[in-house]
């Protein structure tokens, strides 16, 4: 289950930042993190760098946890939503884009 639930956050994440790179170059979204939103005004592939990379880092740290940490379970999962809410808003500004 630790391995599906990674595998989806490192293919989100990747999305994410495409999409959100995308909305951003063509003005139909701002970046809703503050701390992103720096690094992507000073580079926008630092940005990209940085957000195709932390996924990686969770990959390493969680082959490190017990493998049925509960805890560490939680926190993908939960990650798992917040990812789908995520894509769900770009799904959602494409939509309106799109349609205008």
């Amino acid at each position: 289950m630790r391995n599906g639930l990674t595998t989806f956050l490192i293919a989100s994440n990747t999305i994410d930042a495409l999409l959100t790179h995308m909305g951003l170059q063509s003005g139909a979204i701002t970046e809703a993190n503050p701390f992103m939103d720096v690094i992507y005004e000073t580079s926008p592939y630092l940005f990209l760098f940085l957000k195709l990379c932390l996924p990686l880092l969770l990959l390493l740290l969680v082959t490190k946890l017990p493998v049925k940490s509960r805890p560490v379970l939680v926190c993908l999962a939960a990650a798992c939503v917040v990812y789908v809410l995520v894509l769900s808003l770009h799904g959602f500004w494409m939509y309106e884009r799109i349609s205008l």
